[in-house]
This record gives structure tokens, C-alpha cells and sequence, in this order.
């Protein structure tokens, strides 16, 4: 006889299978009993963030560049943010900081701006710094000072706290033309709980107070600036920025930190407040309210400022609890925020005068959800003049349902004033600030809960809003889309071997999101966010599109030359893209009768147009059109030269014609504002693309065409074929390849040429033509898609150098960061066109791209793109930054679940409504409903058992019914009032006279209520349905004589399941309190009750579960991925073939949040997981099925999942453990780090079990199974591997780790090579940064 008993061992509840003899002996004996041991598969697990929470706790303007530096510092729990304000309310990124270890609990800014950056009119444009003014203003004694190696600190520094209490000071600095962190770090010397929950500086910078919930406050005296400034010229460091830090405790909670303004006169005087709530010592005695004042002198000593009592005031009781304080500009005054209203503390010094007076606001919006009043959550000062301040202040009061009001405060006689400015309409936290305009006032709101954004408020003018910050938490639930294929199944074609065709398109990630009015779905997008600032739509197809400076106006205006099929237009746009209007024939300079197949605009300032049939010369004085009739020579002319191909360059154009059957290539001189011609030859086969690079110093001509196939030439200028490489197929015979399209430059050195070429079949080809006569052009393939693929260059995009731009199944990518050695771009970012005004439109196609320079004028002097979608002419402002691109279909109600429907191809949205739950169907494309709901009686209306107030929708699933080979879909619905069920979608008949856009209806079939309980969840098979009510499992399957569901069988839980799967024929059920349960449905029809297989020994209150099958060659084997509320993921062994056997966890990540969802998808490309020299490694990182795990956290942060196998796994540990006791990779920030005499001595230790490098096999219990990927990329960002293996003298040990994997086919020819000494170890490092590279790469 066995039973389950659950035992309280080592701290958590374990279950167990038992016998009764074992219980009876163990009974009778006093042998402490051991866990069973339990044999399972040898396995590790990774985790690395994809996407970064979009939760902002605080936001801070901030000059950490320069004072021409517009930036503000988006503070989140792990990462801050640095984006750059631009004039048109845009803000694009700067800098990421994140910090791997403890979350940061506030932040200050440190250091004041010169007030005359209010009204500069010299700034440069776009914010670009000029140095040399920078140290003239803010450090006049220092400016043009040569003893110095570095240039002054900024006029702000940034001061972190964190949850240890440890803070960080940082700034930007200039490192080769790049931003870069410079950190200083100082720990502190007594760790306080909670410290830095409340933050404050004083106004002149040169202290700082920090107290945690109750009981301790921390006063920090600062070195004064110049110390500062001249210690970080002369050695590059801040070194320690504290003089002195004094404590003090307190008694009683604290509600509020805050230095209050001195007297203007009085700029040494020091003024500190905290205001505080504490009990007597009866217990029944109502709390005490009061604020303290500590005030000195700068230079007294701080020991004995706080060892005084300080002035002490009570607060009114009545008035509630103090949300927080405004401290005022003048007299030392300062506003007390309450629930209902607000009170001006005058002269607090001596006895205050109290003025109170109600906040009445409006009636609270659609936003708000709470059940009393909204609250008032913060205030922001906007950007005056100091003279402006001296009459008058202004504060701006925010309260949580997006409504604001004005204050103005009369500095000499403190009256105030308030004005209502209307809600904003989204939801105010605490991430609440004001930003420098120079004529409007900025409002930079984070969101909670709810999208962000920037307001603009001018004068005698409503608030306007001017950008959105995208915000998808609070994540409720996800769903994914299979683009590819109506089933889900994605099978690649096979031809020759090889793959032909791959599954390309990535699946589509849907997170649900928001509450009420703000409730949405968002799809996840990530790469490079392109703004459309401008549209044209000329209703005709364009072909390509190019756009230069027009040098004939002195006004900054602009030409757009658009190739249409067989004619051009000219467009003519205004300085800054105010105005667009189309140039007529007559007026033009440019050929409009023909298609235009090139043009450039060269140093000089001429523009140079390549058409069909001439050569036009457009300079600031004059132009000249000279056709290819008159400059070229053939026997019959009675037709005229039409080109086939075009490519202008400042000194040549390179055309090709066809005539009497044969292709020639002309070469054509440009000498001032003539054309001549230079050359020419016959070129075989059909042309298909033309390209001139620089060769030894002299223009050559790069021809593709085909051949007998795909042929690659280079000719020299006198047409002598220089090289030539037949593209048939990839290198790796991985792909057969078709025609190329274009040919784009990517960089021109000594000795080589590297240029990038796309074909009609959509591949990517990277190729260097070099002077190697043993191989003079060597190339590789890689697929961007199916269609058609182009490239266009981009050099100095971003200033990233060698890059370009290419286009593939309507999409855009940029390719940057192209390293010699490794022949291929090193980043591949797609680049999603976005619409301001609505977030919730798809990105345009693009079919071409034309990077408008930031040297073009008119253009404002950024990175642009001209796109061409179709028949529209996009003008995109382009993020340097590759980051999320979310999508927001907004839906005005709660979501609480959601899938995708594979055989309607919609998004099933189950919502809450004023008058009940629904279901929406959801066009994924579009965000609009695509179906409507019918009731009983068959009328638009809601679903029967669906209008009731106060239920919720649980769980929704796809049933696909078969039978007699038939299928039959239904959507089963589970519901927290007891109810299942389940609806029917059909499609609508329209007629031929309709839109054609599709219309589906629903309405309930079948019902079930009055069930034991909430129905939590369901699952389907082929025959029937399970699900779980209240604790029990119910089984039932449809008989189709009395057309209902038929019980089957059942199970009792110990906890309700939330989440149900089938795998290989057996339940699995997540259940809240106890772990997984892994169950037979089936067998044995005689009884009632289902059959445990499996069960977890250990209770976890557990969230989402995911069943994976991790693959080694051709052995593979189960593991559950479990999620509980502790942040945990824990990997257990389901046994194969083996029942009543316990499952056995082989792994536990321990992570900051927990995973609210997976995500099962595949969202890496078939180029990521081919390239290189360690695929293999790639794909046993993955899944049996190829899909890649992604996990999404409550707050927004989606982070992904490999497993790994043990040799992957000993190398990753090796790195991360040299990683976690280097003192670099602590830091965990991206720059420069130093740290205080505080934080330690420097000196990296070394655990003993990696010291000396001879143990090479770590004990592989579950706990140590977990590789943060995070720490990992920091150290491939960073390329720290060389710096972490050298310190830990752990070279031997690095090198035996990469030997061992795959049996060391990656190494094995190292030593053949004829390396050795550093040129080996070189090779070693490499391949490890190859490992992390193709490891830690993004997949969604």
C-alpha cells in the first residue's frame, strides 16, 4: 500500500511517495531518514533580458554632456536611461545604464546649470557640443588650460542610490567621438535597510540627505566643485566626492526629506527638513506629526549640527497624512501636499504660519480605478529665469488620474494661486518632471500603468501632446502569431540536401496590457524606431527616390528626385520639410521625361542625374542635360539610347545599353558641366546591376550579371576584366542563388574593397575584393527573406562607419558594424517606420531607402531617411539605438486573456466591461474587432452567459473537435462564476458591393454552470475537453447523439490548476500551491478517477509552466519549466517511460522578478543560428522543435531561455564566475568605473574552486546550474575575457573548457595552424567571444 505524505524538510514542503513499511519502520527508528535520490539528465539553464521593463520611477532633466545638452534621465528599478530632448519633442537615446545587482531606489541630480542656457541663441544645432564654449561658461579658469589630460565635468552629475545603499555618481564623457558612463562607486560604510527611500539635495549642490522608512537619516557633505573638477582633469577620476557623512537617528516613520531654500543672500546657509510620525508609548495613542529643522552654516561640523534636537513643529492631525513636500524659492517656506488639500508653512524657522486650503479638482477620469479620491503623486518646477524667480514661483501640481494644476506663488508676500490645466490623459506616478523649451513649458510624464509621454504647454494655449513613451506592463497575459503558416507548422523546404526555403518571417509576440480606459494589446517589436515627420503621397508608383540640397536658393530648401516606372518627379521641399510642392517640367533643371536610374550630390554641390536617356549637371549658378544620343555612337540611332543600368560617382558615370544584341558598358567623364566620353566595352550575358568602387587609387567598375548563372566582374577604367567570381551557390552550398539586384560600397581600404550585394532571391552576400591572386574575391551568404532583396549605402550613419541599408519582403534593415576579419556586418537591426500620431498603425512597407546626411541643408542636421512605401514618400527620424518598437492596439477595457486562433487568424481577446465580461476577435493587422458578438436570439449583442456584472474570464482555448476526419472549431471559455463555455465562429456573407476586408460573428453553442467552483483553466484534445473547477479535474468528451459533454473522468488537486497542457498524450497541471502534476487521461476506460504519473516533491506556489524537450544528437528528454512567485524558474525531469516516479529538478534560476508568462515562438532567423563556426552549439542551446523559450515578467521585462548542455554549460560558468569576483564587471555599468577607498582595495579574489585551473567539473547541483546571461553580456560588450581570465590565472583552465566542447572540433586545428604563445591564446579568446556572441543573441 502507497500513499503521498508531505514532510517540512530544509525549509520548504516536500511531498513524497511512501509504502506503509517504509513509514512503519521509519517510525520505529531513530536513523534520520535522506531524500531519495532521483537520477535525471545532466542540464543548465540561461537567462538574458531581451527587453528592459518600460516602468520609469522617476524622471530627472539633466545637462551630463554639456549645457547645450538637452537630457533627461528615465530612472527604472534596474536601468536609467539617458535620452536628448530635441526641438521637436522628440527624445532619442543617449546612453543605457544598467545595473545587474541590486535595484536602484532613488536618484538626485547633482550640480546646477549656468542660467543663461535658458536664452543661448548660439546652441548649436541638434544639441552638438562646442567644447570650447563649454569651458569658457562653466569653468572660466580653467578654459584653454593645457596642464590638463581630461576636459571639465559636466555642469550635472547624476547620483544613484541602490538598494545596498551603495551610490553612484555619473556623467557622460567623450571617448573617441562616442558617448561613455564615467562611474565613480562608494560603498557604504553602515548598511542601513531602506536607505535612499528618501533623497534630497540642497540647492547649492554641496550636500545630500538620504533616510530610510523610519529611524535613520544619513547627511552627506560634498567636496566643493572646483576640488571635483580639478581632480578629475588631472587624473580622470572623481576619487571620493564625500568630505564628510554624518548619521542620525530618528524616531518614528518619515514621510518626507527635503532642503529648503535659504535666504539669496544667504547662499552658505544650510537648511534641512524631515517631517516625521511617531507614537507614545501607549499603543492606543494617536500618532504625532511634525516636522524637524537641522540648519548650519557650510563648514560647521555636521557631528554636532545633528547631535542637536532641531527645531521642532506638529502638524495638523486633521488634515491626514503629508503626501509629500514643495520647498519654495523664497523665505524658506514650503508647501505640504495632503489627500484633499494643500498648506503653505510659512517662516518654519520660528513660529509657522500655517495657510490651508482645499484641492478641489475635478471628478477623477476614466483612468482612475481606486474607490476614494485620487491621489496627488507629484510636482515639478518649470524652467525660469532666475531674475523671473526672484518675483515669482511656479509649481506644477499632478494628480494620479492625469489631472494637473498651475501654482503661482508671490515671492514676497507668499500669496499663491492655482489654475486647472485639464488632464493629460494618462496616469501620473512619481515619474513627473518639467524640461527646457524655449518657448513652451515641457512636460515629461513616465506613465503608470498607462502609455507616457511629452506635453507641450505655450502660452494661452491648451496642453498638446508631442511624443508617446510606449508602456506595456502590467503584462496580464501573451499570445504568439505564426505568420507562416495557417496551422502553426512551419516545415522548411529541402532541395539538394540543403535548405531552399526556411521558415524566414518571425512569429509576432502580443502581450496584453493596462486596465480600463488604458487596457490594450501590444505587439512587441525590437530594432531601430524610425518617426515620420513627413509623408507624400503622389499617387503613382515610385521606384527609388534620392534628396539633396538645392544650392541654387540660399534658403535651405531641398530636391527630391522620384523615379517612377517610366518618367521622374521632382519635388521641391522647404527648409526643415515645412512645405512640399511639385517642380513642373518646364521650370526643372532635371530630365523628367525618363525614369531616373541614378543620382549623387557631389562635394561641390551639383547634383548629378543619371535617367534613361541623358545626363543632367545641376549646379548653384548653372545647369547642362546632355543626352546619351549625343554622346554615344552606334550605326542606328532612330530609336535613340535608352539605359539599362546607371551609376554617377563626382568624377565618372557608368551606364549600360543594349544594341544589335549585345550589352555595352560606357564610361562617361563629368569635366565641370560637360560630359564626355571616356570608354567602353561589351560585357556578356544580361546585366543586372553596376557599382564603381576605388581600386589602387582608381575608379573600376563592380558588374553583376548572369552568366550560366550569377557572375560577380570587376573591371579596370580602359575595360580590362580585372577579377571575376561565379555566385551559383553560397560557399557553405547552403543556398542556390539567383541574379543580383544592386551592389553597395561598404568600405574602401588599402589593398581590398568590402561591398554588399542583394539577389533576387533573397539573399544577402557580403564580398571583399582584394589584391590576393589566390583568391581575389572571397564573399558569403546569408537570407534576409523570400523576396527580392537590395541594398543602399549608409556610410556614417550614426557615425557607425562602415554600414548599409537593405530592403527584403517590405521590410528594412540596417546592417552596420562590418569588421574586416570577419567578412559580414556585425549588427543587423530592422528599422520600423512609426506614425506619432497612432501608435497602433502596422509599419509601412518600404521598397527603397536614401540616407539624407546630416551635411544636407534643410534637413536640420540629423541622420535621416528618405523611404519609399508604395506611392508615399516617407521622411524618417531614425533612433541611434536599437531598443523595443512596441505596437498598441488600444481596447478602452481590461483584458484578462487572450490567444491567437489559427484557423481564424485573429486574436481571441476575452475583456471586462462595464456590463460584463466579452469576447473580442481581434484583427492583428488592423487592431480592429472583426466579428460580432450575436445573442440567444441570434441579434448583435452580448453572448448568453456572458453579461453579468462582476465575473471574470479565467481561461480561454482553441478546441479543434474531429470527427470522420472532419474538423470543428470551437473557442471553450472558463469563467470565475462556475461556468464553461464554449462558442461557435462562422464567417459572414457579404456581398460582391462590400469592402472587402473580412467579418466573422460568434455566439455561444453549448453551456455549463453551477460548477464546484471557479473554472481556472481548460485544455482540449481531438475527442474532449479538461478542465479544472474549483480543486477537481474533470475529463468529458462530446457525444453527438444527446449533443452535450459527457463526464469521463475526474481528479482532486490540493490546489486549483491555473494552467493545463498536453504533452505527448499525458496532462500536465500547474496548480497554485503545489508544484506540477504530470497525469494519464486515458487509460484504463473503466475508471473514473485519472492516473498520476508524476509529481513534484517539492511545493512551489508556482505562476506559468512550459514543457520543453531539450535535444543532444539524437537522444532527447522532457523538462517542465516552472515559474514561481519568488522569481524562481525551476527545471524538472519528467522520466520517459517511467511511472510513480517523482520529478526531479535539475535546475533553479533565481531571478529579480517573476515570469508572468511563456513564450514558445520562433523568433530567431535562420542567419543567426547558421553562422559562423558554432551553429551546433547554437541549436543544443535550443529546443527539440527549434522554438526558442521567452519569458515575460508582470513589469514588462521579457527575458529568454536556452538550455544548455553540460560541456556549454562548464565553459559559461568558468566566465561568469571570473565575472562576478572582477571588480570591473561588479560595476555592471557601461564606461570607465572607479571607486572610492570605501568600496575596497581593487584587488579581484578568486574563488578556490576555480584558483589555479584544475577543477574542471563544478558540482552540478541545481543551484548552480543557472548562467546569467546578463553578466555575460557585459563582458562580450565589454570584450573583458582576455582582462577576467588574465586576473584569475585561469588561462589553462579557459582553454581545456573550449577544448572540450563538441569534442573539440572547434579547437582541434588551432594547434596545426603554426600559433603559439599569445597568437594561440588569441584564438581561444576569439572563439570564447564567438561562443557568447552566438549564445546571447536576441532572438525576438
Amino acid at each position: 500500500m502507497t500513499y503521498q505524505a508531505s514532510f517540512f524538510r530544509d525549509g520548504q514542503w516536500v511531498t513524497e511517495t511512501v509504502d506503509l513499511a517504509t513509514a512503519l519502520k521509519g517510525s520505529s527508528s531513530s536513523t534520520k531518514q535522506t531524500d531519495p535520490v532521483i537520477e535525471h539528465p545532466a542540464c543548465g539553464i540561461l537567462s538574458s533580458t531581451i527587453v528592459d521593463s518600460p516602468i520609469v520611477h522617476k524622471i530627472l532633466p539633466v545637462r551630463l554632456r554639456s549645457r547645450h545638452h538637452n537630457d533627461i534621465a528615465l530612472i527604472g528599478e534596474h536601468v536609467v536611461t539617458i535620452r536628448e530632448l530635441r526641438d521637436n519633442g522628440q527624445t532619442h537615446e543617449v546612453l543605457k545604464y544598467r545595473n545587474l545587482g541590486s535595484r536602484i531606489r532613488n536618484a538626485v541630480v547633482l550640480g546646477t546649470c549656468p542660467d543663461d542656457d535658458a536664452v543661448d541663441d548660439d546652441s548649436s544645432p541638434g544639441g552638438i557640443d562646442r567644447v570650447g564654449d563649454l569651458e569658457a561658461a562653466c569653468h572660466p579658469s580653467t578654459a584653454g588650460s593645457s596642464r590638463h589630460a581630461y576636459p571639465p565635468i559636466p555642469p550635472q552629475i547624476l547620483v544613484l542610490i541602490l538598494g545596498t545603499g551603495e551610490m553612484v555618481f555619473l556623467f557622460i564623457r567623450d571617448v573617441n567621438g562616442a558617448p561613455e558612463f564615467c562611474i565613480t562607486k562608494h560603498a557604504p560604510s553602515v548598511e542601513v535597510p531602506y536607505l535612499g527611500c528618501h533623497f534630497a539635495v540642497d540647492p547649492t549642490s554641496r550636500f545630500m540627505a538620504a533616510a530610510a522608512f523610519e529611524e535613520i537619516l544619513a547627511v552627506y557633505e560634498l567636496e566643493p566643485r572646483a576640488t571635483l573638477d580639478e581632480r578629475y582633469m588631472t587624473t580622470g577620476s572623481l576619487g571620493n566626492p564625500f568630505k564628510s557623512i554624518r548619521y542620525r537617528s530618528l524616531r518614528g516613520t518619515v514621510y518626507d526629506v527635503q532642503f529648503l531654500h535659504p535666504r539669496p543672500q544667504d547662499d552658505y546657509h544650510i537648511i534641512l527638513m524631515v517631517i516625521l510620525s511617531s507614537k507614545g508609548r501607549d499603543p492606543n495613542q494617536q500618532a504625532t506629526r511634525r516636522y524637524v529643522i537641522w540648519d548650519w552654516a557650510v563648514g560647521n561640523d555636521l557631528r554636532d549640527v545633528l547631535n542637536k534636537a532641531g527645531h521642532r513643529q506638529a502638524l495638523a492631525v486633521s488634515a491626514g497624512v503629508p503626501l509629500f513636500t514643495i520647498p519654495l524659492k523664497s523665505q524658506s517656506a514650503f508647501f505640504i501636499v495632503y489627500p484633499r488639500q494643500i498648506a503653505l508653512v510659512k517662516q518654519p524657522m520660528s513660529v509657522a504660519d500655517y495657510d490651508s486650503s482645499f484641492l478641489d479638482g475635478p471628478e477623477h477620469s476614466d483612468l482612475f480605478h481606486g474607490k476614494d479620491a485620487p491621489l496627488w503623486t507629484a510636482w515639478a518646477r518649470p524652467f525660469r529665469l532666475k531674475q523671473y524667480y526672484e518675483k515669482t514661483d511656479v509649481i506644477y501640481l499632478a494628480r494620479e488620474d492625469g489631472f494637473m494644476f498651475h501654482i503661482e506663488i508671490d515671492s514676497s508676500t507668499l500669496l499663491f494661486s492655482r489654475m486647472e490645466l485639464g488632464s493629460v490623459g494618462t496616469i501620473i506616478g512619481t515619474a513627473f518632471t518639467t524640461a527646457y523649451d524655449r518657448f513652451s513649458d515641457v512636460f515629461i510624464i513616465g506613465g503608470d500603468s498607462a502609455p507616457g509621454g511629452i506635453w507641450k504647454l505655450a502660452p494661452r494655449s491648451e496642453l498638446e501632446r508631442v511624443s508617446t513613451f510606449a508602456n506595456w506592463s502590467p503584462v496580464v497575459d501573451s499570445t504568439v502569431i505564426i505568420d507562416n503558416s495557417p496551422c502553426g507548422v512551419a516545415e522548411p523546404a529541402v532541395r539538394n540536401g540543403s535548405e531552399s526555403r526556411p521558415q524566414m518571417k518571425r512569429d509576432r509576440i502580443f502581450f496584453a496590457s493596462g486596465r480600463g480606459a488604458s487596457g490594450c494589446l501590444v505587439e512587441l517589436r525590437v530594432g531601430l524606431k524610425a518617426r515620420i515627420g513627413t509623408a507624400v503621397d503622389v499617387e503613382q508608383p515610385i521606384k527609388q527616390a534620392w534628396l539633396f540640397a538645392n544650392r541654387r536658393l540660399d534658403d535651405g530648401s531641398m530636391y527630391a528626385i522620384l523615379a517612377h516606372p517610366h518618367w521622374t518627379t521632382i519635388l521641391a521641399f522647404s527648409a526643415g520639410f515645412a512645405d512640399v510642392r511639385d517642380e513642373t517640367t518646364e521650370t526643372s533643371p532635371f530630365d523628367t521625361t525618363s525614369r531616373t536610374l541614378h543620382a549623387i550630390q557631389t562635394p561641390t554641390g551639383m547634383i548629378v542625374q543619371a535617367s534613361e536617356t541623358s545626363v543632367s549637371l545641376i549646379a548653384a549658378t548653372q545647369n547642362s542635360r546632355h543626352s546619351f544620343k549625343d554622346l554615344i555612337q552606334v550605326d542606328d540611332q532612330a530609336e535613340g539610347i535608352v539605359a539599362d543600368n546607371a551609376f554617377c560617382s563626382d568624377d565618372f558615370i557608368v551606364i549600360t545599353v543594349q544594341h544589335a544584341g549585345e550589352t555595352r558598358l560606357h564610361m562617361l567623364r563629368i569635366e565641370e558641366m560637360g560630359v564626355t566620353p571616356s570608354n567602353s566595352w561589351t560585357i556578356a550575358g544580361e546585366i543586372s546591376c553596376i557599382c564603381q568602387l576605388k581600386f589602387f587609387g582608381k575608379t573600376h567598375v563592380a558588374v553583376g550579371s548572369v552568366v550560366e548563372g550569377p557572375l560577380l566582374s570587376v573591371y579596370s577604367p580602359d575595360g580590362r576584366l580585372v577579377t571575376a567570381q561565379r555566385l551559383e551557390s553560397a560557399p557553405d552550398g547552403s543556398a542556390i542563388l539567383e541574379a543580383l539586384t544592386s551592389i553597395c560600397v561598404v568600405r574602401e581600404a588599402d589593398g581590398h574593397v568590402e561591398v554588399m550585394a542583394g539577389t533576387r532571391c533573397g539573399q544577402l552576400l557580403t564580398i571583399r575584393i582584394s589584391d590576393d591572386s589566390h583568391d581575389p574575391i572571397s564573399w558569403r551568404a546569408e537570407r534576409l527573406g523570400t523576396a527580392s532583396a537590395n541594398v543602399f549605402p549608409s556610410l556614417g550613419l550614426f557615425n557607425k562607419g562602415a554600414s548599409a541599408l537593405a530592403t527584403c519582403d517590405n521590410g528594412l534593415v540596417w546592417l552596420s558594424g562590418l569588421d574586416v576579419g570577419r567578412e559580414r556586418p556585425g549588427r543587423r537591426d530592422i528599422i520600423w517606420p512609426t506614425d506619432v500620431s497612432d501608435a497602433a498603425l502596422p509599419a509601412p512597407p518600404v521598397h527603397s531607402a536614401f540616407m539624407i546626411g546630416p551635411t544636407t541643408e534643410g534637413a536640420g542636421g540629423e541622420d535621416l531617411l528618405l523611404l519609399v512605401s508604395g506611392t508615399s514618400l516617407l521622411v524618417v527620424d531614425v533612433e541611434s539605438r536599437a531598443g523595443p518598437v512596441p505596437r498598441s492596439l488600444p481596447l478602452g477595457c481590461t483584458v484578462t486573456r487572450m490567444m491567437f486562433s489559427n484557423i481564424w487568424r485573429c486574436l481571441v481577446v476575452a475583456v471586462q466591461e462595464e456590463k460584463g465580461v466579452g469576447l473580442r476577435l481581434i484583427d492583428p493587422d488592423t487592431g480592429t474587432q472583426i466579428s460580432k458578438p450575436l445573442d440567444g436570439e441570434k441579434r448583435e449583442g452580448y453572448l448568453t452567459s456572458f453579461g453579468h456584472a462582476g465575473d471574470k474570464i479565467l481561461g480561454i482555448h482553441e478546441w479543434k473537435y474531429v470527427k470522420d476526419n472532419q474538423t470543428f472549431p470551437f473557442i471553450i471559455v472558463t469563467m470565475l462564476s462556475g461556468k464553461l463555455v464554449i462558442v461557435s465562429v462562422s464567417h459572414i456573407r457579404q456581398p460582391d458591393t462590400t469592402s472587402p476586408r473580412r467579418r466573422l460573428e460568434h455566439w455561444t453553442r453549448y453551456r455549463k454552470k453551477g460548477l464546484d467552483g471557479p473554472v481556472y483553466s481548460v485544455v482540449a484534445d481531438e475527442e474532449g475537453i479538461i478542465y479544472c473547477a474549483g480543486k477537481t479535474l474533470h475529463r468529458e468528451v462530446l457525444d453527438l447523439a444527446e449533443r452535450k459533454l459527457k463526464p469521463v473522468k475526474t481528479h482532486d488537486l490540493e490546489s486549483p490548476a491555473t494552467s493545463l497542457e498536453i504533452v505527448d498524450g499525458r496532462l500536465y497541471a500547474l496548480t497554485t500551491s503545489h508544484s506540477v502534476q504530470v497525469l494519464d487521461y486515458k487509460s484504463n476506460p473503466g475508471s473514473r478517477d485519472m492516473a498520476v504519473l508524476h509529481s513534484d516533491r517539492v511545493s512551489r506556489a508556482t505562476v506559468h509552466m512550459t514543457t520543453v524537450h531539450h535535444t543532444k544528437g539524437q537522444d532527447g528528454w522532457a523538462v517542465t519549466l516552472l515559474s514561481d512567485l519568488a522569481g524562481g524558474v525551476t527545471g524538472v525531469y519528467v522520466p520517459e517511460g517511467q511511472g510513480n516516479k517523482d520529478l526531479g529538478a535539475i535546475f533553479r534560476a533565481d531571478l529579480i522578478n517573476p515570469v508572468r508568462r511563456f513564450i514558445r515562438t520562433h523568433s530567431r532567423s535562420i542567419r543567426m543560428a547558421k553562422e559562423g563556426r558554432v551553429p551546433r552549439l547554437v541549436s543544443a542551446s535550443s529546443t527539440k522543435d527549434g522554438l526558442e523559450v521567452l519569458g515575460v515578467s508582470v513589469d514588462g521585462t521579457l527575458r529568454q531561455f536556452k538550455l544548455l548542455g553540460m560541456e556549454l554549460w562548464r565553459y559559461l560558468d568558468l566566465v561568469q564566475r571570473l565575472a562576478r569576483n572582477n571588480m570591473v564587471t561588479a560595476a555592471a555599468g557601461t564606461g570607465g568605473l572607479e571607486r572610492t577607498a570605501d568600496a575596497g582595495s581593487g584587488e579581484v579574489i578568486i574563488d578556490d574552486d576555480i584558483a589555479g585551473g584544475e577543477e574542471l567539473d563544478p558540482v552540478a547541483e541545481p543551484k548552480n546550474m543557472y548562467i546569467d546571461g546578463d553578466i555575460l553580456g557585459f563582458c562580450l560588450e565589454q570584450r573583458l575575457l582576455e582582462r577576467i581570465v588574465g586576473e584569475g590565472d585561469c588561462a589553462a583552465l579557459f582553454c581545456r573548457c573550449l577544448d572540450r566542447l563538441e569534442g573539440g572540433v572547434y579547437t582541434s586545428g588551432f594547434a596545426g595552424s603554426g600559433a603559439s604563445g599569445n597568437k594561440l591564446e588569441s584564438k581561444y579568446f576569439e572563439l570564447g567571444y564567438e561562443i557568447l556572441e552566438k549564445i546571447l543573441a536576441p532572438v525576438a
